[in-house]
């Protein structure tokens, strides 16, 4: 437990959730340690071991035995206080870090999923009809290219602004694929039925509006919304198909098919029976939930809405590709709210939806501190504009000049929105961390948490784990009572020399036996590998060849899959004793507890410490 609060682990602290313990019997503000005038509780001794470990239940005797690592970790902090290490750039610098990384996570975790959530839901109330013009942007397109995109696609607006019929607009302007516009008319869209940010700047819309140019996977979409309307409901469907052929045919067979239903035979006869839809026809005709914006053709969408929920069946429908009866087995509806939201966090976990990055954190900062846009800006302002407001953000107003402080003047229109953008996005996530901190009052305490946990961090660095940190004359003493401890073992310098061929490996001996340093064989020969090693560790390469070797002896050739080498004795060093100065830094490492003990001793006195184990009682 003591390593908590005295190693790097420390840190780990901040990372975890606040957990609160209570027990009803337990007077939280009983004292158990002071530290100069400062009371430390048993609450806080309590909530400080639950945040370090996992047991469900705390006994008495594990927070007397915490009780002395948390009072070295309170004085470790104080000490920090002191020393000032609580404002160190450094230590702000790497709260900052981490204060947003941790902030995003609570963001996302504790706002946005429930957000998505809750937007989803109130989409999926609704079904829009839109009109589309669509530029394709080819995959590796220039930024000149997605420029001269944009810009097309606001000439396009401003004819569809100006009441030009959107089909020659659609005409004029989108692209063609297989011999088709790509833009046009789109179907009744509800949520969930299209890519996000088409979604997204769809439902952003009132009806008659048009966006601005939208960026999708298949390229720039302008987007014209015709209506607005409640949805409705999908309705289970069974149905007997007849596909359309040049003859009457289908029309004869759909014409008996409804006289055998209106004569009594059962509805999965006459599927069987006449049905030419094979693949339903072991399901009685199912087809399943149909609605808007479902892969059903609108026509049939529309007939499967309008069809009268009394009748056992339809009559013919006839369809642009053939004939349906239809029948409704039940229109959706849910038990109760808990199933439908089940059925919402489905659907957006399929959609892979529910995974909110940081654009959508920026979106919702922007919406909670009020963010406003006063003027359109499209391009690189003059020097005369540079005090035109362009934005206000928690009450604080941004310019052109304040944009182009921040960003290159010298870019191209699609740069300067890019620019743009990431200046907006700046500015917010610089409001991340206070924000995080108003909105969820526990990520205040975490943050806490994370400091105090660098300043103890800082603590031990500069006074624990420095090597200089130790009085001198004290390690000197621990070293000549442990003299026996700092000593080198017998130490091998050798050469590792290898290749993929015998015959390079043999030239390569001959060499190193007519006096040749391993060292230089590389500069004599190519394809040749060169290695030293000093070392008394017997794992290492070729250790047990050189060990038994005089110095300037040659192992035998080694061979080991394709690779064959043979290695190079160059000296030994005998055991000997080290001095202090080279055994140092393991004197430093091995006094290091003794050190710390005399520290903490050392802060006990400077600050004053009092425990009261015996007050914990639970």
């Amino acid at each position: 437990m003591k390593a908590i609060f005295s190693t790097y682990p420390v840190l780990f602290i901040a990372s975890l959730i606040y957990l609160q313990f209570y027990q009803s019997d337990i007077d939280r503000t009983t004292p158990v340690a002071k530290i100069s005038s400062s009371t430390i509780t048993i609450g806080e001794l309590i909530d400080n071991y639950r945040i370090n470990q996992n047991d469900d239940e705390i006994t008495t005797e594990e927070l007397i035995e915490f009780l002395p690592s948390y009072v070295e970790y309170r004085l470790k902090l104080k000490k920090g206080l002191r020393e000032g290490f609580h404002y160190h750039p450094d230590i702000l610098g790497e709260l900052e870090h981490y204060g947003r990384q941790a902030a995003e996570i609570y963001w996302l975790e504790n706002k946005l999923k429930e957000q998505i959530i809750r937007q989803y839901k109130e989409r999926s109330r609704y079904e829009l009809k839109a009109f589309h013009i669509l530029i394709e942007v080819p995959e590796g397109s220039s930024t000149y290219e997605e420029n001269e995109v944009y810009q097309r696609l606001l000439e396009a607006r401003e004819q569809l602004a100006d009441g030009t019929d959107p089909n020659e607009v659609n005409e004029n302007f989108s692209s063609i694929r297989n011999g088709n516009y790509m833009g046009g008319s789109l179907p009744w869209i509800t949520a969930g039925r299209t890519v996000q940010p088409f979604e997204d700047a769809l439902f952003s819309l009132e009806t008659g509006e048009i966006s601005q140019p939208v960026r999708t996977q298949f390229g720039y979409h302008l987007i014209y919304l015709h209506e607005k309307r409640e949805r409705l409901p999908d309705r289970q469907v069974r149905h007997l198909f007849f596909q359309d052929t040049d003859d009457q045919a289908a029309e004869e067979a759909v014409e008996e098919a409804f006289l055998s239903l209106q004569s009594g035979m059962p509805w999965n006869e006459a599927v069987e029976t006449f049905s030419m839809d094979r693949s339903a026809a072991n399901r009685g005709g199912l087809i399943g939930w149909v609605g808007y914006a479902m892969q059903f053709p609108e026509p049939f969408v529309d007939a499967v809405m309008q069809a009268d929920l009394d009748l056992p069946y339809s009559e013919p429908l006839a369809m642009p590709y053939g004939y349906h009866i239809i029948r409704i087995d039940s229109v959706r509806t849910y038990p109760s709210d808990e199933i439908y939201n089940q059925e919402i966090v489905g659907e957006l976990e399929r959609l892979q939806r529910l995974n909110p990055n940081q654009a959508d954190i920026i979106e919702a900062l922007k919406i909670k501190g009020n963010f406003q846009k006063y003027e359109e800006v499209t391009d690189w302002p003059s020097g005369e504009d540079e005090q035109h407001l362009i934005f206000s953000f928690r009450g604080d107003n941004y310019t052109t000049g304040d944009l182009l402080a921040f960003s290159d003047s010298d870019a191209t229109v699609t740069e300067f929105r890019t620019a743009l953008e990431e200046f907006e996005n700046e500015i917010v996530l610089s409001h991340l961390i206070d924000m995080t901190r108003k909105t969820f009052p526990d990520f205040d305490s975490q943050l806490e948490n994370f400091l105090n946990g660098l300043v103890v961090f800082r603590v031990n660095e500069e006074f624990i784990w420095n090597e200089e940190a130790a009085d001198r004359e004290s390690l000197k003493e621990f070293y000549s009572a442990n003299m026996d401890k700092y000593h080198f073992q017998r130490t091998y310098n050798y050469y590792s020399v290898s290749a993929f061929s015998d015959s390079l490996i043999i030239e390569a001996k001959n060499l190193v036996e007519r006096g040749v340093q391993p060292e230089n064989l590389m500069e004599q020969m190519e394809d040749i590998s060169v290695r030293n090693y000093t070392t008394s560790n017997s794992s290492s390469p070729g250790f047990e060849l050189v060990e038994i070797l005089n110095p300037l002896e040659i192992s035998e050739i080694q061979v080991s899959g394709v690779r064959h080498s043979f290695f190079y004795l160059n000296e030994i060093e005998e055991p000997r004793q080290m001095t202090f100065e080279e055994a140092f830094s393991r004197v430093a490492n091995d006094f290091q507890p003794i050190h710390e003990a005399r520290f903490i001793e050392y802060l006990k006195n400077e600050f004053g410490v009092e425990t009261y184990p015996e007050n914990i009682q639970l």
